[in-house]
Order: C-alpha cells, then structure tokens, then sequence
C-alpha cells in the first residue's frame, strides 16, 4: 500500500530550501534546516521556540545522538555543530547546581535563547 499523501499542513518558516531533516530517536520532534536550524513538534506540528543560528551557509545534514540529547548539524561553512537538545528543566537544574547562581541577561541570551528569559534559581 503506498502513501496516501502529506500528513496535515506544511510546515513553514524557512526563508531557503531546506536541505536536511531529521527525526529525534523518540519520534517526538524533527528538525529541519536550510542556514538556520527548526525544531518541530511531531504530535502538534508547532514549532519549537526560536530557529538554532550559528552556519553561515546551508546546512547540508542534521543528525540527532542516539540518546536525542545532541543534534549534530554539517554546513557549506565547513563548520559541523553540536547542539544540546535536553529540556530547558533539566539545564536549569545543571546551570543552578554548577553556578550556584541565576544566569544573567546576556548569558541567558547566549546558551538559553530559545525560552524567555526568567530567574531559574
């Protein structure tokens, strides 16, 4: 039997063509990029948060760790990227324990960017 066509909506959002894609180990989210990086929501088909930056060209590959805690990323910029992909508790819980403290506003930015900022500790 072969495929009865696309499940549901498009997923849109992507300024290029996206080249690579990717579902996490647990089915749950998918990834796809041209120079930035989405996350998606399987079950709702939303987005996850803001788009991973940091290629400067095309991403060719997306791949998550078989853990799906890592989603390694491969571009036209000769740069191949890690990127963590545990739940924003579980790194609040690390930043707290290790730092002892909240994140600033400008760390916050940098390693936590893709959730509004707050106090975590």
């Amino acid at each position: 039997m072969g495929p009865d066509g696309p499940l549901g909506a498009p997923l849109t959002g992507h300024t290029e063509a996206a080249i690579a894609v990717a579902f996490s180990p647990d089915g749950r989210t998918f990834a796809s990029a041209d120079q930035t990086i989405r996350l998606w929501d399987v079950g709702t088909r939303r987005q996850l948060g803001a788009p991973l930056v940091g290629h400067t060209g095309t991403v060719l590959g997306v791949a998550f760790s078989p853990d799906g805690e890592s989603l390694a990323t491969a571009g036209t910029d000769s740069i191949v990227r890690l990127w963590n992909m545990r739940r924003p508790d579980e790194l609040v819980a690390a930043v707290c324990a290790v730092a002892g403290r909240s994140l600033t506003r400008a760390e916050w930015d940098r390693y936590a960017s893709r959730e509004d900022f707050r106090p975590v500790c």
